[in-house]
């Protein structure tokens, strides 16, 4: 909104400074973005928030500037007149205002004048408009343009002798319409747009800006004056559809005062009178106000020092709210305050101590630190801790942390092939690639994948925390994707691709930072290929999976000649885990003895198996168990894998003797034999 200076001083002096006053109203809530001094006048611009239309008008801004200067604003008076008399058409056919759906135009107020003379409009009023960038066009039109500045309320001029009919149908467009602008535009119009019709087609876009074939130019000799108050919302819409907003716009927006329309008309018809030496034929209004009673307010003023820290009395509290136009009744602490009919904003006692210091001025409350109390409150570090762990274990190892959206695609879970899965949809998605949260990571690192690939960066090393969704939950999930080569570095002439054991490697070190030791069990996740997947229980709960993702999803990504390898660990399974005792135990001085067992088990026993039946059995001389190599082939029994793994013992207070350790190593391959039907090679 831009304030003229020079117009504002026509009904309030302030008495300071350009400098002071900006100080002031930005005090005030009303922020001044910019001055612009020119030869003839300075101009404010102020930003108004969207719940202030009240403020989108010279006299608006002058009553906050005497409520924030105590001195007083000198309203124009206007000439009020009779609604008690009706004005009929040229076909003398009765009212010529219909407005077919009240809720589209609560108010509508026709005034007729006639026999005017159109030219141009006095200096001071073309001098305020072009102040505040309005172009002067003759007096009937900068007459609309200067009430809406002055009070506030759109106003157009018809051409009335060019309305077909003599009439005027307030109504949704028809499809097919159209209208060209006063910009000359031709705009196509459908039933969402509210239009202001003749009897034969739209002359005017409602609320936003006139047609060019009623526009008033120097042949006029009689005028329809508008002043009206159309639903905001339906403005709005319109002014989007169109891709078209006005100063008009602009307040039907931000809903116009019910009662301005009325101020609106009477202000418009008395400078028109005036200006145009026309006469007055007669006023038509449609009026459908709900009936609505006065907001009572009560404000006790113990809240009000409460909020403000500062003291305050009835007595300064009825000036500043008074100054304002508010109604303030009461001598003692609780007071009964009434919001002016232009301030829908103020609907309890929180507006109204806004409204309050504002007045004081937002620099001048006082201030302090807040005092808060020590209190114990039971923070859970472990999720924490346990994000930061596995963010610098795989950060350690060159894979790269990701943020992917939590909304993805319907069509992304079925190329996926998770559509089994239970989805939460989004009611009013973005776009159709945000209309699900997602119940999965995997199609969201895909997703990324893909693009990486199709920009020739098939290296891959991603991994990310993040959340799945659920109708009655959230699940935290850590996901880890890789893909291409191991090593690019150019000193190693063979480029190995990156494999399972990659992946589960990994996994390990996530394992052993946060002190936990899951069992690996056979593939529970479709996504994976059964071929080249394993999952890791922790108590019989499952936490997650790792392997190489199914080719056929692979080809529904459209990822050709490329394996990808995923894993999904479940955090919210972890965090509940107790947290793990740390204790030094120091490098021992006695020399080390390592052992190497050869044994065919079945394939479908898992080494976890075989490790956790090593380390029970070895007691507290047994430091490691190293997996060496795995055999396949003609020489193993069909079914069967052959391990070779490595033993080391050691003792931390002495060195130990062969028979003993002979002794351990035997008890552990026969737990071997008996437990798993190993067969030793």
């Amino acid at each position: 909104m831009k304030l003229s200076i020079n117009w504002l001083k026509e009904y309030i002096d302030p008495k300071l400074s350009t400098e002071d006053l900006v100080e002031r109203l930005t005090m005030a809530g009303l922020e001044v973005e910019a001055i612009e001094a020119g030869a003839k006048d300075t101009v404010l611009e102020i930003e108004i928030t969207p719940n202030r239309p009240d403020c989108l008008n010279i006299l608006g801004l002058a009553r906050e500037v005497g409520a924030i200067t105590g001195k007083p604003v000198k309203y124009p008076k206007i000439k009020k007149y009779k609604m008690d008399f009706r004005f009929r058409g040229n076909d003398k056919q009765g009212n010529i205002v219909t407005v077919e759906n009240k809720n589209d135009c609560r108010r509508y107020i026709a005034t007729l004048i006639r026999d005017v003379k159109i030219a141009d409009a006095p200096a001071g009023m073309k001098q305020h408009l072009t102040s505040l960038g309005i172009s002067a066009i003759n007096n009937a039109v900068d007459i609309t343009n200067f009430v809406l500045m002055e009070i506030g309320q759109p106003l157009h001029a018809f051409d009335y002798d060019k309305l077909a009919g003599g009439k005027i149908v307030v109504r949704r467009a028809k499809t097919g319409e159209s209208i060209v602008t006063l910009d000359g535009i031709e705009r196509k119009l459908d039933p969402s747009i509210l239009v202001i019709a003749d009897a034969e087609k739209p002359v005017a876009i409602a609320g936003i800006m006139g047609g060019k074939g009623t526009e008033i130019t120097a042949a006029t000799k009689n005028i329809l004056l508008e002043s009206a108050h159309f639903e905001m919302g339906l403005i709005r819409k319109a002014c989007r559809s169109l891709g078209l907003r006005s100063d008009s716009s602009y307040r039907f927006e931000r809903n116009v005062d019910f009662d301005g329309v009325l101020t609106g008309a009477n202000r418009a018809t008395e400078l028109l009178l005036q200006l145009t030496v026309g006469r007055l034929d007669g006023r038509a209004e449609l009026n459908f106000k709900a009936k609505t009673s006065s907001r009572k307010i009560k404000l006790n003023l113990t809240q009000v020092e409460s909020v403000l820290g500062l003291k305050v009395t009835p007595t300064q509290v009825k000036a500043w709210l008074s100054r304002l136009g508010f109604k303030v009744v009461g001598k003692a602490k609780v007071l009964s305050i009434i919001a002016p009919h232009n301030r829908a904003d103020v609907q309890q006692d929180v507006d109204v101590i806004e409204e309050i210091a504002r007045m004081v001025g937002f620099d001048r409350l006082p201030f302090k630190m807040p005092v808060i109390k020590a209190v114990n409150i039971n923070v859970n570090k472990r999720p924490r801790e346990i994000k930061d762990k596995i963010r610098r274990v795989l950060t350690a190892g060159g894979i790269d942390e990701i943020i992917t959206h939590s909304m993805i695609a319907a069509k992304a879970l079925v190329k996926s092939n998770m559509t089994q899965l239970p989805v939460v949809k989004v009611f009013n998605p973005l776009s159709q690639d945000q209309e699900l949260m997602r119940p999965s990571m995997v199609p969201s690192m895909l997703q990324v994948a893909l693009t990486n690939i199709n920009r020739g960066q098939k290296d891959l090393r991603l991994f990310e925390i993040g959340k799945r969704y659920f109708a009655d939950s959230e699940k935290e999930t850590l996901g880890i994707l890789l893909s291409g080569r191991r090593s690019a570095d150019w000193r190693i002439a063979k480029k190995e691709t990156i494999e399972i054991f990659d992946l589960k490697g990994f996994m390990e070190r996530i394992f052993k930072s946060i002190g936990i030791n899951p069992v690996y069990t056979s593939n529970h996740w479709p996504v994976l290929d059964n071929d080249c997947a394993i999952s890791f229980t922790l108590d019989e709960k499952y936490l997650g999976s790792l392997g190489k993702i199914d080719r056929k999803i692979l080809n529904n990504w459209d990822i050709k000649n490329q394996d990808i390898y995923y894993a999904g660990l479940h955090l919210d399974e972890i965090y509940p885990l107790p947290i793990p005792v740390l204790k030094y135990q120091p490098i021992s001085e006695f020399p080390a003895i390592t052992r190497d067992v050869s044994v065919a088990v079945k394939k479908e026993i898992p080494y976890s198996k075989i490790e956790a039946i090593c380390k029970q059995q070895g007691g507290d001389i047994l430091k490691s168990v190293q997996f060496i190599e795995q055999y396949l082939g003609d020489k193993v029994q069909a079914g069967h894998k052959a391990l070779v793994f490595s033993l080391q013992y050691q003792s931390n207070s002495r060195t130990l003797r062969e028979d003993e350790i002979s002794a351990v190593h035997e008890k552990i391959v026969q737990s071997l034999i008996t437990d798993l039907s190993a067969v030793r090679r």
